[in-house]
């Protein structure tokens, strides 16, 4: 009998041991498992803020090449349509009576080129400084 309690004793001693090294080897794998979430969790809260904001800088950087383009095309609109009032008013001189130039669809299509071209331009720049 004393032979099958120290057996006992020995198994139960074993199986002890594998237990508390089994424990110990999960408790310190869920400790680093929970530091890799952590971790994870500040990487990609600080990605999103930082593309959050580049995405902001972007959107402002179009919206003042928009309104840098639209100005422009408003004042490159405005001096062709004195020069052809120019250019009409001295055909009056010479034809007798040719009107202004007024044609708002003209106006509109001149706009519209000058505008197209301006944004081109804008994000042809935009894109080569980012790259």
């Amino acid at each position: 009998m004393l032979r099958f309690k120290s057996a006992d004793r020995f198994a139960n001693d074993c199986f002890s041991q594998v237990n508390k090294s089994v424990g110990k080897g999960l408790a310190g794998a869920i400790d680093t498992g929970e530091k890799v979430v952590d971790s994870t969790k500040q990487t990609l809260g600080s990605t999103k803020r930082k593309a959050t904001s580049t995405t902001q800088d972007a959107q402002e950087m179009a919206r003042e090449k928009t309104n840098q383009a639209s100005e422009s095309t408003k004042q490159t609109a405005e001096n062709a349509r004195q020069k052809l009032n120019q250019a009409a008013g001295d055909g009056s001189n010479k034809s007798g009576g040719v009107r202004p130039f007024s044609t708002t669809s003209s106006i509109h299509q001149l706009i519209y080129t000058c505008v197209h071209s301006r944004l081109k331009q804008a994000i042809s720049s935009q894109g080569e400084r980012e790259i």
